[in-house]
């Protein structure tokens, strides 16, 4: 087992990734083992394959987010005041929603859960946690 290890972490394998020489060199190689190992191909076309759709999400570096109330207006940079993605198969996301503070990261020690999970209780609002952030500056 060391073997194969040293094998599919070796250079040569680019880090396995999906859609790159590093993955074809590891199919090509699991599918060797199977074999030597006298294992049969369980699919229907007598391959040791499967097909899997996979999808790539990446945040537009560019994406914006404004946050207005109260008479003013913040713009926030993303990655350095705010991170978002969505996990929906969509060109584009667009969020218009009323927001509240979820916190400063502080769990409730009893439960270990963020403390406004157990004590927000509204109507679905868009949350929103800040990075980087402390009592006195945020």
């Amino acid at each position: 087992m060391l073997a194969d290890i040293r094998a599919l972490s070796s250079d040569e394998f680019e880090g396995r990734g999906p859609g790159s020489k590093g993955e074809e060199l590891t199919i090509q190689y699991l599918q060797d083992q199977f074999r030597s190992a006298g294992l049969e191909p369980g699919n229907p076309d007598g391959s040791y394959l499967q097909n899997v759709r996979l999808v790539g999400i990446t945040a537009d570096p560019q994406m914006k987010l404004s946050v207005t109330g109260h008479g003013r207006s913040l713009a926030p940079k993303f990655q350095n005041d705010f991170v978002a993605w969505t996990k929906r198969m969509v060109d584009t996301s667009a969020v218009d929603a009323d927001m509240i503070f979820a916190g400063y990261g502080v769990q409730a020690p009893s439960t270990n859960t963020p403390w406004w999970r157990t004590r927000v209780r509204t109507r679905p609002r868009f949350g929103k946690r800040f990075r980087n952030c402390s009592k006195s500056r945020c």
